[in-house]
């Protein structure tokens, strides 16, 4: 197989299945080939040219993120016409990781978290090579992380957005640590999840043993009320946390 620089992205697709090439390979190359294509337009909505540091903005405004799902969406329409109808393929592997990471949540909603986790960890690497103080990267990264968490909101229902909170946000990555060795049902963890969403609301997860939130006496008993007593005690030598409420 052989590639020459006059080839298009259809001349490529071609050359890789006529050589045996996997559907996941053919997937990725045509994607990169495309996202190559996209690059400077999705830089200069993501970071405006000729924009100094100090009025450089994130994703506040309705037009810069629509411009940015309208790329997302032309892409995906470019693959479809060089691969087919659908030209999603994921390995049973990568299936699994989507599956944990947003459950039954559509695919086009899937794919779209995964653009957006995507361009704003590309804003967020683009501010660790510039030349602002640190002070001043860390009110971007602030900024950034609420543009962020305002779009996902934008694109989920209430119930979607808690599931996807149950999988993904801080909050869910402390309970698990917490609760890895305590038999608890689905629906325990939506309970207990919702104990620990609002006990932590307002203030950062704390990821260490006996966070501030966990020693109040008012969430100690609402765990105590999902997990009844041999459970709450596991829980307690788990999370490193003395006596009952």
């Amino acid at each position: 197989m052989r590639f020459v620089a006059s080839d298009q992205p259809a001349d490529i697709v071609a050359k890789l299945r006529a050589s045996g090439a996997s559907s996941k390979l053919v997937f990725a190359v045509a994607s990169a080939l495309i996202a190559e294509r996209q690059a400077q337009q999705r830089a200069e909505i993501i970071y405006p040219s000729n924009t100094p540091h100090w009025k450089f903005a994130p994703l506040l405004s309705v037009s810069r993120l629509d411009a940015i799902r309208a790329l997302d969406s032309a892409k995906l329409t470019a693959l479809e016409e060089l691969l087919g109808e659908d030209p999603r393929t994921y390995s049973p592997e990568e299936q699994r990781v989507r599956t944990a990471r947003y459950g039954e949540l559509a695919e086009g909603k899937a794919d779209r978290l995964e653009s957006i986790k995507t361009d704003y960890w590309d804003i967020q690497r683009g501010l660790l090579t510039s030349d602002m103080s640190e002070a001043n990267r860390a009110v971007l990264r602030t900024e950034l992380t609420q543009d962020q968490r305002t779009e996902i909101e934008r694109l989920l229902t209430p119930a979607e957005l808690e599931d996807f909170d149950m999988r993904n946000s801080p909050v869910s990555m402390q309970m698990r640590a917490r609760f890895q060795t305590v038999d608890i049902t689905q629906d325990e963890y939506r309970q207990l999840f919702r104990v620990y969403q609002q006990a932590n609301a307002g203030q950062p997860v704390d990821f260490g043993k006996k966070s501030p939130a966990e020693r109040d006496p008012q969430m100690q008993t609402q765990i105590l009320a999902v997990l009844g007593p041999e459970r709450y005690a596991e829980y307690l030598k788990a999370a490193g946390l003395p006596g009952r409420p």
